[in-house]
């Protein structure tokens, strides 16, 4: 049976899904990468649950998993850079998921499909580049001594972040009418707010674009509200952002409590800042029959989605993994459609 893997590597969040029979089993780990200190090229597995993986790439290793958070140095700091996609930590948290998904299938040495994504302002320019950096041997932990020390990737398709999540709302309705439809995807990323505007799958290229208004801009802003040392701090945008997702009241930082009703109107300006620059894009509005809202930080955009296009607006049903989904609906009917033709 083929192998199909999804890989979103977000500057939040890496995400990776792979279809186990009929289901998509997907999860996520932050992204993060910082440089082991010692220590093989094994699993680290704490009381049998959810591991960090120790990966290579260039001679150097780096840990990466759910629990970075507690191997990160003091200054350590997210890539939010363009070129993150060029970097060795990109690389390595391709390898930790892929090292993820080998736990699962501790024989798994060949992925047939590889589908990743890219944010908008990088794909034109990033997608070739990468798809030849992501075939051929990965260097993996080894659970099973029966497996090789890799993962050998064969085929690697890269898509525009947003187009998975409109990949996979068609999936759920393929109709003549919706293939026709005009949808704009919004996508709110950690590092990057994007749009996709299109006709089924066909993009109108002029009207799609990304801007830095995701959600590391909100929770800069929000932790510069509350003490300007703050700004850059990365723990303490965690702390924010575990806070606003899990509604509760306040977020305590440097040992005081902070109600985030008051920074409300913060959160407010960033997504008002983000609008205006997918608007001097997208700019004719009638014509949209359908938006997506999909990303992890949709919950910040969706009042001032509703207040420009009221009940067109649609919030993905799992907007967390609601591309790495389309992406693995893209490499399986690649995959279909290359065996019909064989």
């Amino acid at each position: 049976m083929s192998t199909i893997i999804a890989i979103d590597t977000g500057y939040g969040n890496t995400k990776y899904c792979r279809r186990v029979g009929g289901n998509l089993q997907c999860d996520l780990f932050p992204s993060f990468a910082p440089l082991a200190q010692s220590g093989s090229l094994e699993a680290i597995d704490r009381d049998g649950g959810r591991a960090m993986v120790v990966v290579e790439v260039g001679g150097s290793k780096y840990e990466v998993g759910p629990e970075v958070y507690d191997h990160l140095p003091g200054q350590f700091t997210r890539i939010l850079d363009p070129d993150y996609a060029k970097s060795d930590q990109y690389l390595a948290l391709v390898r930790g998921a892929l090292a993820m998904c080998r736990r699962t299938d501790p024989l798994l040495q060949n992925v047939d499909v590889l589908v990743v994504g890219l944010p908008l302002d990088t794909y034109v320019d990033r997608q070739a580049e990468l798809a030849k950096r992501l075939v051929g041997a990965h260097p993996l932990p080894r659970i099973d001594p029966r497996a090789k020390a890799e993962i050998r990737v064969g085929t690697v398709f890269v898509l525009p972040q947003p187009v998975g999540a409109l990949l996979g709302d068609l999936t759920q309705d393929s109709s003549p009418r919706a293939l026709n439809r005009t949808t704009l995807v919004v996508d709110v990323g950690f590092g990057t707010l994007d749009w996709y505007l299109g006709v089924g799958l066909r993009p109108s290229s002029r009207q799609c674009g990304s801007a830095r208004f995701g959600v590391a801009r909100v929770l800069e802003e929000v932790a510069r509200a509350i003490s300007p040392r703050a700004a850059t701090d990365d723990r303490v945008h965690r702390r924010i952002d575990e806070a606003m997702r899990q509604r509760q009241p306040s977020v305590t930082v440097a040992g005081k409590d902070h109600h985030l009703n008051d920074y409300e109107g913060v959160v407010r300006s960033v997504a008002r800042l983000g609008l205006a620059a997918m608007l001097r894009s997208v700019e004719r509005l009638d014509s949209i029959d359908r938006v997506l809202l999909t990303g992890g930080g949709a919950a910040f955009y969706a009042e001032g989605l509703r207040d420009m296009f009221g009940d067109r607006v649609v919030i993905d049903p799992d907007p967390v993994f609601g591309n790495v989904k389309g992406f693995a609906a893209y490499g399986q009917s690649r995959l279909m459609r290359s065996a019909v033709a064989a």
